[in-house]
């Protein structure tokens, strides 16, 4: 009902909805958001299994990227949860954004910088099981783990001359920016598959 509630309040002809349903949420049907919008156009994209702190996250993204890039060349692409609610008219919205040509991507504070690099140098094997997010027991060796890596020098960001830091996953990014994303898909994936929670360091 939140998500109906989010298209309906968004509804015009200048927006478009691209939307990934997890495929563990089986009892939801596409058919249950048909008639919502009477304006914009809803796109969906191929169901995936999403896992928390996972490098999954940034496959839907890319995937909701690739897909509405492929369909339209839009000033802004802005990346919402299904549970997001507007706090300004859809108007306002559009207004602000009209003549923008900015990038909003969150940047949390440099203080945790180290912690930051630690989750993309290191490898970070147990976030491909379901359980990761509930599971003390392996959060904890997934940071013991973190010790033989630095004794035998295993550093993946070794060479790069990135500055990791990390912020939030949601965005308003401009076509641009979007299609430079998009031409980098196999460094990303290279760099940031076994990070530890990568959809908060990627386009920071």
């Amino acid at each position: 009902n939140i998500l109906k509630l989010l298209l309906k309040s968004l509804d015009r002809e200048e927006n478009d909805f691209y939307i990934h349903i997890d495929s563990k949420a089986s009892s939801f049907d596409e058919m249950m958001l048909d008639g919502v919008l009477k304006k914009s156009n809803l796109n969906f994209v191929e169901r995936k299994n999403v896992k928390w702190a996972d490098y999954s996250q940034i496959d839907v993204t890319l995937d909701l990227l690739q897909s509405a890039k492929s369909n339209n060349n839009y000033s802004y692409y802005h990346l919402l949860s299904g549970v997001d609610m507007p706090i300004k008219s859809s108007q306002y919205i559009y207004n602000y954004f009209e003549n923008s040509g900015k990038e909003f991507i969150g940047i949390s504070s440099w203080d945790n910088i180290n912690y930051v690099s630690c989750r993309v140098k290191h490898y970070h094997f147990f976030t491909k099981l379901q359980a990761f997010r509930s599971c003390k027991f392996l959060k904890g060796i997934d940071r013991l783990m973190q010790y033989p890596q630095n004794f035998f020098g295993i550093d993946r960001t070794r060479g790069s001359k990135l500055v990791f830091c990390d912020g939030w996953q949601w965005f308003s990014i401009t076509n641009s920016f979007c299609q430079y994303v998009l031409s980098q898909k196999e460094f990303i994936k290279k760099t940031f598959y076994y990070a530890l929670a990568s959809d908060e360091i990627v386009f920071q």
